[in-house]
């Protein structure tokens, strides 16, 4: 008997969520926009305390709204590039910089026999495929905790062409 009665409660609960949606939703939104802070706090605990749970909801989430999620990109993107161009122009030294860094880090890299042609002809096809080369252990590489854990060398055996979403998507990060 007890258990027909909160399943017909459930029954009716859904229907009535079902029904005055847009009402729940207009209702949420409000309180929400009058209690921001709060709220935020109140989410930003909860994500804490259920990481899983909160990875799992973006996953679905974004399996479920892949096209809203590119068209997003493709909006967003342009003001991305935009502001980084403003940057590099307003600091010009900021990003010599790095490219200083990088060079030097580079070269720090590279036995005196490594085939420097062989490297050369990797990144000339990487260019030609419109690809970008990757090092495939990375010259400063961290492990999945953020441990830097590998230095990799700058030679042909070591890279690989990858598309530039593949190359963002690996990072500095080598599984082995």
């Amino acid at each position: 008997m007890q258990v027909d009665k909160k399943q017909a409660k459930a029954d009716y609960d859904r229907r009535r969520r079902a029904e005055k949606k847009d009402e729940i939703a207009a209702t949420k939104r409000a309180y929400y926009l009058a209690n921001k802070a709060k709220e935020n706090a109140r989410v930003a605990a909860w994500v804490a305390e259920n990481k899983d749970r909160a990875l799992e909801i973006k996953k679905t989430y974004r399996d479920a709204n892949k096209e809203k999620a590119f068209v997003y990109r493709r909006s967003v993107m342009p003001r991305v590039l935009e502001t980084a161009a403003a940057r590099r122009l307003a600091r010009p030294w900021i990003h010599l910089g790095a490219q200083r860094r990088r060079r030097a880090g580079l070269s720090r890299a590279t036995p005196a026999w490594a085939d420097m042609e062989a490297i050369r002809c990797i990144y000339t096809e990487a260019r030609y495929l419109q690809m970008e080369v990757d090092h495939i252990v990375p010259l400063v590489g961290v492990d999945e905790h953020g441990v830097r854990n590998v230095c990799g060398l700058h030679v042909e055996n070591n890279l690989q062409s990858l598309t530039m979403t593949a190359n963002r998507r690996k990072g500095n990060y080598h599984a082995g």
